[in-house]
């Protein structure tokens, strides 16, 4: 990663704790700082309080569905421009996910390298607008 000295942080929405370690495993030795929350009101919530580079964001949460945080995302004038990638273990979510506005979909089991890719491919495509 060409700006590893340049923090980044990320807001995985997850309610899976082997997930969220998962997560963290992959991305912390590129230099992400990773944060959790378990819901979709409290991601809604974090993202209003701290400013964070990319969510990645489940959609089959308890309390608020990934979809319904996603569209408050990108309802909102001030953080529509949050790239999300929207994760299921469902592929029939990914349209549902696209049309609520991710920016990409990813089926679990996540394979590490998908996961860095498109991380690596948002902040930088986030960057750059």
């Amino acid at each position: 990663m060409s700006d590893s000295v340049e923090q980044k942080s990320i807001l995985v929405v997850e309610d899976d704790p082997i997930m969220i370690s998962f997560v963290k495993k992959v991305l912390q030795p590129y230099g992400y700082q990773v944060y959790n929350v378990t819901n979709g009101k409290s991601c809604v919530l974090a993202l209003t309080r701290y400013k964070f580079d990319l969510v990645i964001m489940d959609i089959n949460m308890p309390i608020y569905d990934g979809n319904s945080a996603t569209i408050d995302i990108k309802n909102h004038k001030d953080l529509k421009q949050t790239p999300i990638i929207a994760i299921s273990s469902n592929k029939d979510f990914e349209e549902q996910s696209k049309y609520a506005g991710a920016d990409f979909f990813l089926t679990k089991p996540i394979s590490k390298e998908d996961l860095i890719d498109k991380v690596l491919e948002l902040i930088e495509k986030y960057r750059s607008t």
